[in-house]
């Protein structure tokens, strides 16, 4: 039986009309922090439960930032110490990290990063800021960082956690297509809302009975995992539902940015599945039902991926395509008029003529002619109209569907 996840979800669900997801991923960052020093799987080089976490959605909508401040300041009570500083840079971070002799080491921690948009645009070259760091953070080995003038910086195995929040706008304002390339974006676990429940019209009260019993299961796993520190491992039939699932796991992908994103999402499951059995019984080895959990959560993760992808990577024709597509489907079976679309998105002919183009000859849209009444007299105009089985489908999906 789960010793935190439920009742820190039941917690968050009464605080905040946040999607689900939300809260969970949150709960795993919680998992996450405790266990980074004490827990670890010993295949290969080693899998530890460090987690990049990512909150995406509209902007003000879904509580993003309220998901991510519920999560830092249950973790201020149990582990104050596991907790780093929000606003960073990039050379700020590795002296906050740096290797000191003699005084305890703050390289096991979760970095809140609340308004990830600000770290995207700080974000420059792979190798040089922020992101550069960011990776080098998530890979836990030791690095080291020298500049001209001052004394080397060395990090020894960091062992960091992060959990952040942005807003698709961003997003499209300022990730930088390389980071798909260089990896920083394949070691973010992306979260998008798929359970929206009903909307709070006056803010809860704080239930601090719901979040009393959250914080002492969190303190009891915390001190049984320092108790009985050390590595653990899987049962045969966990190991064989994993490979079973990752055989078939988003098989025959071309593209290197989503392969890359892959690869690092069946890694990702197992530390899920490190954390799910830490919440079911930290003393056992990885067991069928926390692997099967840890599969489901990469799978709605995959969707995730899919979906942040598209909103970073779509050129500026693709993002026109999306607006008309949506506009035309809001007009629903009335349709919308040709010239109206022309004046509301300020386009200039070609350009409206060439993406409605496209939108016809992949059948997307269709225009006719229709005779409408207005101030006592009859004209004939062109509009606009969805095709099924169009209407029914997302913007993303749209986009994925045509091929822009």
């Amino acid at each position: 039986m789960s010793r935190f996840l439920e009742a820190y979800e039941s917690y968050v669900a009464q605080s905040t009309d946040a999607p689900r997801e939300f809260g969970h991923a949150a709960g795993l960052a919680c998992l996450s922090t405790i266990a980074l020093e004490h827990r670890w799987i010993a295949r290969g080089t080693g899998i530890r439960p460090n987690l990049f976490l990512l909150l995406v959605a509209d902007s003000s909508r879904d509580r993003k930032s309220t998901s991510v401040t519920l999560a830092v300041d249950l973790l201020r009570d149990v582990v104050p110490n596991r907790v780093g500083p929000e606003d960073f840079t990039a050379e700020g971070l590795v002296s906050y990290l740096r290797h000191r002799r003699g005084r305890p080491p703050r390289t096991r921690i979760l970095l809140p990063m609340p308004e990830f948009g600000q770290n995207l645009a700080a974000a420059g070259s792979y190798g040089a800021t922020i992101a550069g760091t960011l990776c080098k953070l998530y890979d836990g080995e030791n690095f080291e960082r020298v500049r001209a003038g001052k004394k080397p910086t060395r990090v020894v195995k960091p062992r960091v956690s992060a959990i952040g929040a942005v807003a698709y706008g961003m997003l499209e304002k300022y990730a930088n297509p390389l980071d798909w390339v260089t990896g920083l974006f394949a070691r973010f676990f992306f979260v998008t809302p798929q359970t929206r429940g009903p909307r709070f019209a006056v803010p809860p009260e704080q239930n601090l009975r719901a979040r009393d019993l959250a914080r002492a299961c969190l303190t009891d796993l915390h001190a049984q995992l320092k108790a009985t520190r050390g590595a653990v491992g899987a049962s045969r039939e966990a190991t064989a539902r994993f490979q079973s699932w990752a055989e078939g796991f988003a098989a025959n992908l071309l593209e290197p940015a989503l392969l890359a994103q892959r690869e690092r999402l069946m890694n990702t499951a197992w530390k899920f599945a490190m954390l799910y059995q830490t919440d079911l019984d930290p003393c056992q080895d990885i067991g069928p039902q926390a692997m099967d959990r840890a599969t489901r959560l990469a799978e709605a993760g995959w969707a995730s991926v899919l979906k942040v992808y598209t909103a970073t990577m779509r050129d500026e024709q693709a993002k026109l395509l999306d607006r008309i597509w949506e506009a035309v489907d809001a007009a629903g079976p009335e349709g919308v008029g040709r010239s109206d679309l022309l004046r509301r998105f300020a386009l200039k002919a070609p350009q409206y003529h060439a993406a409605l183009e496209l939108l016809q000859r992949n059948g997307a849209v269709t225009l006719r002619r229709v005779t409408r009444e207005w101030g006592g007299r009859t004209y004939a105009r062109e509009c606009v109209f969805i095709r099924e089985p169009f209407r029914q489908t997302t913007a993303e999906d749209f986009t994925a569907l045509i091929g822009a």
